[in-house]
């Protein structure tokens, strides 16, 4: 850096500064809550594996596949708040890409470029969530399998499987490379199948057990949520996807994949994309895989000069400088912090006024998980765990939310209170219908049975 660095290097010292700024800006969602309420049960000696946060699933089975995840991220919470929570997400996303850059090689600039273009539609992730990483680990995985270093497998699976569920489309691409290997490497076959086969048990040493594969493998877009939904539902992820696959088509046509590492990339992209295409959620999953081979293809028709000696003091004083820029923005939002990253939704007033109710609470399905944290003595109607609840009790709700039908849901169960946000359909019924409003703000309403 004293001496100065070229504009090569310059370029992935921003482009990673501002990856990192912008992961360490990850909102908190309503799932965010749940799962810390859940690190929390787990860290005090109880697993989850029946609803007690709820009065309408109470007692259900409840699968928690991600109790792992659960687990760090209360810890991190414990130590140091939100920010350490964040942190960690920051940490992964910068992690993924950093993975991702070094299986694309080639020229920086077309690196850049490929990586920027796909954001919109792999940056998603970013959130503080368990499926942070998920992205970073298939990425893993597809890196062990291209360098023939087959043994650490077992263990990222094991890890895999007890921090999110998405680890069975790793093992989906783990499988299709073996069906490749079967084909066009034979002295691999061997070890790669005893490789899959420990990556398999691995998966099953959860709290879960065998379960956790149905269980995982049963998760449907049965119920209306918008990381179920087809592509062509979903923008500007949806789009880019047909984008890339385009792209990655005419790589393949430019450039045959027949080096091992090419294989291997080739059976992970193929073995995902008809997920990708169906449910958007597996969309950035299909696209890292992707873009290793549609760098390789470019760079191939059209090889880079070597870079030249372009090194400069400037250079080295633009990357102090916009590091320096981060660092400050990054600390102004958490002091704050940041509305933009969710971390006090709801505010203290509103659960005093739903204490002071007394009655059961409705409440829709985005918002269960903010009250699950919040409120834990406030039992909730719903909430975005999905999995305690009947898929048809779903379905039902989520619709009747949309119109506001309240009546035969608020009689079944005697409600009394009920937290929304203005613009519901249901709390401008209930407003129409008498209730009183005993708090309000821009964001919510609590509303109480007259």
């Amino acid at each position: 850096m004293r001496k100065g660095i070229t504009f090569d290097r310059l370029t992935v010292a921003l482009l990673f500064i501002a990856l990192f700024a912008r992961a360490c800006h990850s909102p908190a969602q309503n799932d965010t809550w749940w799962h810390l309420r859940a690190g929390e049960d787990i860290w005090h000696g109880w697993f989850p594996t029946s609803d007690q946060l709820s009065y309408t699933a109470h007692g259900r089975f409840w699968p928690d596949h991600e109790w792992l995840s659960q687990a760090i991220f209360y810890a991190l919470h414990t130590v140091g708040g939100m920010v350490a929570v964040t942190l960690y997400v920051a940490v992964a996303v910068v992690c993924t890409y950093a993975v991702l850059w070094r299986l694309m090689g080639g020229s920086v600039r077309r690196r850049a470029v490929l990586l920027v273009a796909t954001l919109p539609a792999t940056f998603i992730t970013s959130a503080v969530r368990p499926q942070v990483a998920s992205l970073l680990l298939l990425l893993v995985v597809v890196t062990l399998l291209a360098e023939r270093r087959f043994r650490p497998l077992p263990l990222v699976f094991l890890l895999w499987a007890n921090l999110h569920g998405a680890f069975v489309l790793g093992a989906l691409v783990l499988v299709a490379t073996l069906v490749v290997a079967l084909r066009w490497e034979r002295p691999l076959v061997r070890q790669l199948a005893v490789v899959t086969a420990l990556s398999g048990v691995a998966t099953l040493l959860t709290p879960l057990g065998p379960r956790v594969i149905t269980l995982v493998l049963g998760m449907t877009n049965e119920v209306d949520i918008v990381e179920w939904r087809p592509a062509w539902e979903t923008m500007p992820a949806g789009a880019i996807l047909a984008v890339v696959t385009i792209a990655l088509v005419a790589a393949w046509r430019a450039r045959p994949p027949v080096a091992w590492e090419d294989r291997v990339l080739a059976a992970g992209s193929v073995a995902l994309l008809p997920l990708a295409v169906r449910y958007s959620r597996v969309i950035p999953m299909f696209i890292v895989i992707a873009l290793p081979l549609i760098a390789r293809a470019w760079e191939s028709r059209r090889p880079h000069a070597a870079p030249k000696d372009d090194s400069s003091v400037l250079h080295s004083a633009a990357v102090v400088a916009t590091a320096f820029a981060a660092a400050i923005w990054i600390v102004v939002s958490w002091a704050g912090p940041d509305p933009a990253l969710a971390w006090e939704p709801l505010p203290e007033e509103a659960t005093h006024a739903l204490r002071s109710c007394g009655g059961p609470v409705y409440n829709r399905f985005d918002d269960g998980g903010y009250l699950i944290w919040f409120a834990p003595d406030i039992p909730v109607f719903i909430d975005s765990r999905v999995d305690p609840y009947p898929k048809q009790f779903l379905r039902d709700q989520i619709d009747n939310e949309r119109t506001g039908d309240y009546e035969t849901t608020f009689a079944e169960w005697k409600i009394d209170c009920a937290l929304l946000p203005p613009r519901s359909s249901t709390a401008q019924r209930l407003q129409q219908d008498g209730w009183r409003v005993t708090y309000v703000d821009s964001g919510w309403l609590v509303l109480e049975h007259p």
